[in-house]
């Protein structure tokens, strides 16, 4: 697997199933809610303007090929099944600059031998280290990465997945390498060695995670004949040392398990390119037929002939664990019957039974026992300050049994004394939904927004599309590959009714996490070593005899937990608007007079009539590669943008006052009803001090907390907000159908001024999760913690977990009602409107921001800055790892280039392209030495960087160090040796990379908006960074690797960061450890020069070293570039 996506089993756990279903019966089952509450339900069709669910799923779905699809989805579908047995879904973009592919096996972990646990997900790596055909074991990703694509896998209990995507003209050649996975395999000796070290790493990645704890010992605790209980992910010890006292060869078991069920008939293929349905389909038959049909039976048919997963027995218990970090947590996991699709489906020969879940009834009860607004569960919760967060799904589907989770994030008080309490109240809630009956009109309700989100859902990037739907192949009947997950055919009252009953104590096992659990845990699961102990519940009050059933405890709540009322934010208009030419302002005129102090927009504006674009963005079809299309056309702002054309289209600034500034961009490329309203509100209050930045960062909190019940209903409707914090301000955004848009954005933008909810229980209990989420820091994986240390050296302003830690302990209520005064008073508004509005609206929605937050003199932050470190010197920061129990180091090498422009970051994207598989093919395949392992760019502040980064359970960071220094040496050979064609693909690579459609609104909203947020307004820098690529030679490429990395780099400026573990520092400082730890305070500060005894003498040819105690102490050694906008000044 290349990358963190081995599937835990716990899919999505504690992720709301948002996605309804819509069904239209005769069924008359409608139990709806209490008389009191019945007022107004006269069913869906009212509430969304005389429209009902057979109509929404009318207007919502067509058929193509024989396969439903959204009505406004451009791509061309068709299913075929080779002569092998596998059955392949073609999908036809011809707009796609990258094609994808992904195939599915029906085998998974649970068909692991009982003596080698972990070979199917060791298969998986081994697949992709050489072929027959492509022997070299660095050929397919070489190929992929030289090509511009990226690829990877995962294993999960009952499926392995592999996927790839590629530039749309190497499509062919990828599939070619790609095919010859599952054809013919070569298992070398050499490379399998190595490559058990490779998922010993990723297993040791995750011995952390508390999730993977968790459901660790819920395997455990699992009907032990049955393959769920099994370890799944595999180690050395499961791959190598298990196998030998066996006397078995894995090699050999290797290739018994892909002969046995890497079978055509249970595989499952998606293609998805630009190339003509037909084309791809001679695709398959030229590539994927010669894919043996070995007739391989399914390996999991429902019912398990050899045994149940849990028995009685084996529920019905609580189970205290102590986690990692600082986690409170309640989950109630419910073994119930297997998810299907539907009654008609039977996707296997074997026959199902009369009795399962289905999808429909899933997510009605995800939904409803989800809710947050009044009567929810977490409503209740929240107001006796129990809890904050509560979630339902069916997380985890296999063959003949499912589980349903309900997860609640407590506060300290609901975890340490009302654990009973919470439970009760869970249940009391159930119980009111079993009385009560399954409620048509609310099944209906959910199908109507599901058919309407189907209708207008975004398309799916082709990487995802294709992993995706290649994994669904296995589950839905091949018509309803893309409808099934939205919509439903019938609402089943008695799969509601049967899942809803199957909701019980006796049913269930509770897991409650939490550190306060560890003086009475007394067991520790085996391969994550989580402490955790059980016991049974029929000891605790809640748990109901065969008499009365829950009725004691429903009627303890009949008055505080209620049913849902009818929503009344279901959008009723879905028209949008002709384009309408904006008219920008006059930069002569009112503009100059307010904008004095940003020149940048005085050049944007001065710039507007002639705004650079693509001619076309057909590039790939062009014969010589370096033409791009890079002919640049003047576009008048006021001439209508057809077509894929508009998205290059920049924002028009259309309004500007003395302290507030709109944008507006109207959608006429995805015709979507959606509008988002970004809000910018430029404020000091969040950089003057880390006190202010915490206060300030409380009353968000709060606000958030004020709105969850009344927003609920507005959420589930497709109308939302989210709200982001940094130095430079408030940013909010609202987004969503635009049919009552503008209502939603006043009550939202209200709401950050109102103090009037705030209390002193609500206050604690944010305060108190702030607190946790700071001190869960410390738990970061090595890697993680690492890079909070580069970027807190890298740039001027940025507080550390101990300094907001230190802040928080003393604020109190008083003082965040204050700062609302502080954080609004003298702001800044700069608004940007994206989407289905008009230049009217987006001056109300101006005008409502205006008059709820006024128009006073701004008073704006003092901008960040990065650091501007030294020629020829490297800066070593090293701490100890904060998690005592990690087993993991982590190292990073930055090296700072200069302040960004098209062509430095051009070639930084080149580097990165040719030194990706190359860094990850010596360091993790040939050395092991870490499962993470990458090299990227990247910019802090407007300075271009690059990073080497090496997270390792077996070396500590200086020898990782070592090894990096010696890759980045020897890629100095390769840089030197490159070809002209090897090259000129990277080239060609990146600049479609780089010139890809934003592929729906969401995408291209954020594109334009980041160009605002930064204040750069640099709407051109794609199609300038595309021009310049497309003048760069491979001298220039060379050049710029010999002037910034190599040792003896004229222009070399290092920062090597790490933490490092327990075992690491042993090693290092062996006897002088201890006192070490005793002499100094390792939690606060890095080890500085007390590295000097293990660095090797000759580190110090690459650079002066310059030891750092105290992330502070940089500033003692370093300069401070200007920030983007000061040098937009200086320029």
């Amino acid at each position: 697997m290349r990358g963190p996506n081995f599937n835990l089993g716990l899919n999505g756990f504690g992720r709301i199933l948002r996605r309804g279903n819509s069904q239209q019966t005769a069924d008359s089952h409608s139990n709806v809610v209490a008389s009191s509450e019945q007022s107004g339900v006269d069913g869906v069709a009212k509430i969304i303007g005389g429209v009902d669910v057979a109509s929404l799923v009318e207007l919502a779905v067509v058929r193509e090929n024989g396969i439903e699809k959204s009505a406004l989805d451009p791509r061309r579908y068709s299913c075929l099944q080779l002569e092998n047995g596998l059955q392949v879904l073609l999908i036809c973009d011809p707009m796609l600059e990258k094609s994808a592919a992904a195939l599915s096996v029906r085998v998974g972990n649970h068909s692991d031998p009982p003596e080698i646990p972990g070979l199917a997900h060791f298969l998986e790596h081994m697949l992709f280290l050489g072929t027959e055909k492509y022997p070299d074991e660095a050929e397919y990703s070489t190929f992929l990465s030289d090509h511009g694509g990226i690829n990877n896998a995962f294993t999960s209990a009952e499926e392995t997945n592999f996927h790839f995507d590629v530039m749309s003209d190497f499509f062919y050649e990828a599939l070619d390498r790609f095919a010859q996975f599952f054809i013919s395999p070569l298992f070398k000796m050499d490379t399998t060695n190595r490559e058990l070290q490779a998922v010993d790493n990723e297993y040791s990645r995750s011995l952390q995670t508390d999730a993977q704890r968790l459901w660790h010992v819920f395997k455990l605790l699992s009907n032990d004949k049955h393959p769920f209980h099994q370890f799944g992910m595999g180690n050395s010890h499961t791959l190598k040392v298990i196998p030998q006292e066996h006397g078995i060869d894995v090699r050999e078991a290797l290739f018994d398990f892909h002969d046995r069920y890497y079978s055509a008939n249970r595989m499952k293929l998606v293609l998805i390119g630009k190339d003509d349905l037909s084309t791809m389909e001679e695709y398959c038959y030229e590539l994927f037929a010669q894919i043996p049909n070995k007739s391989s039976p399914n390996p999991y048919p429902y019912p398990n002939p050899h045994c149940v997963p849990f028995m009685d027995r084996h529920l019905g218990k609580r189970v205290n664990i102590v986690p990692v970090r600082d986690i409170r947590s309640i989950n109630l996991l419910f073994p119930t019957l297997p998810i299907r699709y539907d009654h008609s489906c039977s996707l296997e020969s074997n026959a199902l039974p009369s009795e399962w879940n289905t999808h429909g009834a899933s997510s009605y009860l995800s939904h409803l026992i989800s809710r947050e607004d009044p009567g929810s569960i977490l409503s209740y919760l929240r107001k006796r300050q129990w809890a904050n967060s509560l979630t339902a799904s069916t997380s985890s589907a296999f063959s003949d049994f499912s589980v349903f989770s309900i997860t609640v994030g407590c506060t300290d008080v609901g975890i340490t004394d009302h654990v009973d309490d919470i439970v009760e109240v869970i249940f009391a809630y159930i119980n009111l939904l079993g009385s009560s009956g399954p409620m048509k009109w609310y099944f209906d309700e959910i199908s109507a927004l599901a058919a309407i989100k189907f209708r207008f859902k975004s398309e799916e990037h082709p990487f995802t599309c294709a992993t995706m739907r290649a994994s669904k192949m296995h589950e839905y009947p091949i018509d309803k590959i893309l409808s099934a997950s939205w919509i439903e055919t019938e609402f089943d009252h008695d799969s509601i009714e049967r899942m809803t009953h199957a909701l019980v104590p006796e049913r269930c096992l509770l897991f409650v996490m939490h550190k306060s659990m560890q003086d009475c845990v007394t067991k520790e699961e085996p391969w994550y070593k989580a402490k955790y102990s059980v016991q049974n519940m029929n000891s605790m009050r809640w748990m109901y005899n065969e008499h009365d059933g829950l009725d004691h405890i429903k009627q303890a709540y009949e008055n505080e937990l209620k049913l849902p009322r009818p929503n009344e934010f279901i959008p009723e208009n879905f028209d949008t608007y002709p384009f309408e030419n904006p008219v920008p302002v006059d930069c002569n005129q009112d503009a100059q007079s307010n904008l004095d102090y940003h020149p940048r927009i005085l050049q944007t504006l001065a710039a507007f009539n002639t705004t650079p674009s693509l001619e076309t963005l057909s590039h790939a079809h062009i014969e010589d590669k370096r033409a791009v299309a890079l002919a640049k056309i003047e576009r008048n702002v006021h001439n209508r943008w057809e077509g894929k054309d508009d998205v290059w289209r920049p924002p028009t600034l259309i309004r500007v006052k003395k302290n507030s500034i709109l944008w507006f961009k109207q959608d006429v490329t995805f015709k979507r009803p959606e509008t988002t309203v970004r809000l910018l509100l430029k404020t000091c209050a969040f950089s003057d001090s880390a006190l202010q930045h915490m206060r300030s960062l409380i009353y968000v909190n709060l606000v958030d907390d004020c709105l969850s019940e009344s927003n609920y209903p507005a959420a589930v409707s497709g109308l939302n907000y989210t709200r982001g914090v940094d130095t430079a301000g408030l940013g909010i955004t609202v987004l969503g159908y635009s049919d009552k848009i503008d209502k939603y954005f006043e009550f939202i933008v209200k709401s950050f001024r109102d103090t009037s909810k705030f209390e002193e229980a609500q206050f604690d209990r944010i305060k108190e999760n702030l607190m946790k989420s700071l001190t869960n820091e410390r738990k970061n994986s090595p890697l993680s913690h690492s890079q909070k240390l580069l970027y807190h050296l890298s740039q001027s302003s940025l507080w550390t977990p101990e300094e907001k830690i230190a802040c928080l302990c003393d604020i109190t209520l008083e003082d965040v009602i204050s700062q609302e005064v502080v954080l609004f008073e003298n702001v800044q508004l700069e608004m940007f409107v994206y989407g289905n509005a008009t230049v009217n609206e987006s001056f109300n929605l101006l005008d409502i921001a205006e008059r709820i937050y006024g128009c006073n003199d701004a008073v704006t932050a003092e901008p960040s800055r990065a650091v501007n470190l030294e020629t020829r010197k490297q800066y070593i920061y090293m701490e100890h790892c904060r998690d005592h129990e990690n087993t993991n180091s982590a190292v990073i090498l930055s090296f700072q280039i200069d302040t960004i422009s098209p062509r430095l970051q051009g070639l930084a994207a080149i580097l990165e392209q040719f030194t990706h598989e190359l860094f990850f093919h010596q360091l993790r395949t040939n050395e092991q030495l870490g499962y993470v392992c990458y090299a990227s760019q990247y910019s802090i502040h407007g300075v271009l960087n690059f990073k080497f980064c090496l997270q390792s359970n077996t070396k500590d960071p200086i020898y990782m160090n070592e090894r990096i220094e010696k890759f980045i040496d020897s890629l100095g050979e390769k840089v030197d040796n490159l070809g002209e064609e090897q090259f000129e693909n990277m080239i060609h690579s990146f600049i479609n990379n780089t010139l890809q459609e934003k592929r729906n609104m969401q995408s291209e909203e954020g594109h334009w908006y980041s160009s605002i947020e930064s204040g750069l307004y640099d709407f051109t820098f794609r199609i300038d960074t595309a021009t310049a690529a497309a003048e760069l030679t491979l001298d220039d490429f060379r050049d710029f690797y010999h002037r910034f990395f190599p040792w003896n780099a004229p222009l070399r400026k290092k920062i090597m960061v790490g933490a490092m573990c327990k075992a690491h520092a042993l090693e290092v400082f062996g006897d002088d450890y201890d006192r070490i730890m005793e002499e100094y305070d390792m939690e606060t500060r890095g080890f500085g020069d007390l590295l000097e005894v293990a660095i090797a003498p000759e580190l110090a040819e690459q650079g002066d070293i310059v030891h750092l105690t105290e992330k502070k102490d940089i500033k003692k050694f370093v300069s401070y570039y200007p920030s983007p906008t000061e040098l937009l000044e200086l320029s």
